[in-house]
């Protein structure tokens, strides 16, 4: 390991093939916490790979320090502007818990704890994103941000966002008419409208064919300017929902979260992490979550692109002014 200084910061500079603070080799990190990824319980990556459970825990917990922005996106135009977010609920030490969670082009861009589904409570684990962000791209401003309707998302976002579009996730509207597909057809043909005006216009004779009031439908809201701003938004909460899969299986295996608030959710941002980097099937083309987004890799070991991204990024709290 050296040490070089640069416009008076002082950098250490270490080969990605072993660990932080040379805990372990990277080579045989990347295979204990892959075995865990696949649902492996720590106690079995121990008898496989040495050390003792608690070792894998921490170590694995420890992804969960680095910025998930920061590790993840790694140039300002690759920054999405239309994001998806929602809560999980979960359990510490037996106490309801919701993770606030942010995605987008199918990666995790937020997992923050949070006490309480208030609208304080989820504006502070929701600024944690906008945070991250900012060590990036001050100037970022997204355009749209699809939620599955509960009030304080809604209001948390706009809080952190004030110029954010809200869009209801459609398909929580559409379940509910189901059953007369000829309407629901004429629902998702509403979102091929030209501009905001025609749209609202359809939605009106929708409305008046069916005598039914759509409730939630004109998630648009008529505080847009320009409908086709928001052309490239989420419609539906789907990627959300599929990648939330991935949580609640971590958060099973594990009976939940267990330990202090702080440990709890440097664990639940470590599961994003690993999303974000995990590598696909030996049968795919690609990469990881990570290398789709970014349309690179720095190496071809999941294990050391990530310790390779977080070059140059800021630890988690950093700089939190919450």
């Amino acid at each position: 390991m050296q040490r070089i200084k640069i416009n008076g910061e002082v950098y250490q500079i270490r080969p990605s093939l072993i660990m932080p603070y040379h805990k372990i080799k990277t080579e045989d990190a990347e295979k204990g916490l892959y075995m865990y990824h696949s649902g492996a319980s720590f106690e079995a990556v121990s008898n496989n790979y040495g050390k003792d459970a608690m070792f894998w825990y921490r170590l694995f917990i420890s992804l969960g320090k680095y910025s998930i922005v920061g590790t993840t996106v790694k140039s300002k135009v690759n920054l999405p502007l239309n994001l998806l977010a929602d809560e999980k609920h979960t359990w510490l030490n037996g106490e309801k818990q919701y993770i606030a969670t942010t995605v987008s082009k199918g990666c995790f861009l937020g997992s923050e704890l949070s006490d309480s589904p208030s609208e304080k409570g989820l504006t502070q684990a929701y600024k944690i994103f906008k945070q991250e962000v900012e060590e990036i791209a001050p100037e970022y401003s997204p355009i749209s941000v699809n939620t599955d309707g509960w009030d304080a998302t809604r209001k948390s976002w706009k809080n952190n966002y004030p110029k954010i579009i809200l869009i209801q996730c459609i398909l929580h509207t559409i379940l509910k008419y189901r059953r007369d597909k000829d309407l629901t057809d004429e629902m998702w043909n509403c979102y091929d409208s030209e501009n905001e005006f025609k749209f609202f216009c359809n939605v009106k004779k929708l409305q008046e064919k069916y005598g039914i009031k759509v409730e939630g439908f004109c998630s648009l809201e008529y505080e847009f300017s320009k409908y086709y701003h928001v052309k490239e938004g989420y419609r539906t909460s789907n990627m959300l929902d599929r990648i939330m899969r991935y949580q609640d299986k971590f958060l099973f295996n594990s009976s939940y979260l267990h330990g202090d608030k702080e440990s709890a959710n440097l664990f639940v941002r470590a599961i994003s992490i690993m999303w974000n980097f995990h590598p696909y099937g030996k049968r795919t083309k690609r990469h990881s979550p990570f290398a789709d987004l970014n349309g690179f890799v720095y190496h071809q070991s999941w294990l050391q692109n990530f310790l390779i991204a977080t070059s140059l990024v800021n630890f988690y709290p950093a700089n939190n002014k919450i």
